[in-house]
């Protein structure tokens, strides 16, 4: 398997009557999700927290929801109303301090609920959902999830790495009950050649429940949407006007990889002589 077989998987879909709403903060910590009413019926899982629950605190004033909070790398926040905070992650099995997304359903006796799914876990995200039941995974009205590590690099990854097979298995398991809504690089995190093609190492993604909202086909807008915002507010947001998020490019991928492209280019903007100088200074 290749990177592209990963890329395809990641094709931005069209929702019927879909309505963009972003919550939480802004930069950072922040998700745009569709809005809907049915998410009233829903309870909030929030998996990776840190000093930041903006975006739990305004689904549950936008929606009236109850909110369930797991980051077992912070001390338990002050009590409030609607939200249940375990000092705990998730993962694909019990260790000392995670546990399934199955099992915190069960331990909340919520399996006859309606979830909406945020999950930040730098890379732990991959093994959980390679190993969720899907019946489990079909719960979930929508899912706001940051991915990790999509170029294999481990660069951007708290986690041992998992292999691209794995990565596609992940895709294609949420791919065949989720429509992929909205796509955003998190430009913390670097833009890679792989194989020739542009690949974000980190994206905030939204995934709509393709059996409550028809659609399937492929989008046609540009993302960062306007509803998007950049996580560094100081830098320019990735722009991803390329295959696969940007409808009606091109599948082909560049001959040459972006570095090899450079310095091509700048060799020929270079005298003979002033090029041989460089080369030889960058070799010392």
């Amino acid at each position: 398997m290749k990177i592209n077989d990963l890329l395809k998987t990641l094709q931005p879909k069209q929702v019927d009557h879909a309505t963009r709403i972003r919550l939480g903060c802004s930069g950072d910590g922040g998700y745009v999700i569709m809005d809907h009413e049915n998410l009233t019926e829903t309870v909030l899982y929030s998996y990776g927290i840190e000093d930041n629950d903006s975006f739990d605190q305004h689904y549950h004033n936008q929606y009236g929801a109850d909110v369930r909070q797991y980051d077992f790398s912070i001390d338990p926040p002050p009590p409030r109303e609607g939200f249940k905070f375990t000092q705990e992650g998730i993962s694909h099995e019990k260790t000392d301090n995670c546990d399934t997304f199955e099992s915190h359903i069960a331990r909340n006796s919520d399996q006859d609920r309606r979830i909406f799914l945020k999950m930040d876990v730098e890379g732990a995200e991959w093994l959980t959902f390679l190993n969720m039941p899907e019946h489990i995974l079909m719960q979930c009205n929508q899912i706001a999830i940051e991915v990790h590590d999509l170029s294999g690099l481990g660069v951007n990854t708290m986690y041992p790495q998992v292999s691209l097979e794995q990565k596609i298995n992940v895709m294609e398991k949420i791919s065949k009950h989720f429509h992929c809504w909205n796509v955003h690089a998190n430009n913390y995190a670097s833009m890679f050649i792989i194989d020739g093609y542009k690949v974000p190492d980190v994206m905030e993604m939204t995934f709509i429940n393709k059996h409550l909202h028809p659609g399937g086909q492929l989008a046609t807008d540009l993302f960062p949407t306007k509803y998007d915002q950049a996580c560094h507010a100081r830098m320019q947001d990735h722009l991803l006007d390329f295959w696969p998020f940007y409808s009606g490019t091109e599948i082909i991928a560049p001959k040459k990889p972006l570095l090899e492209q450079k310095l091509a280019r700048l060799k020929r903007s270079l005298s003979t002589r002033k090029w041989k100088y460089l080369r030889k200074r960058h070799a010392r």
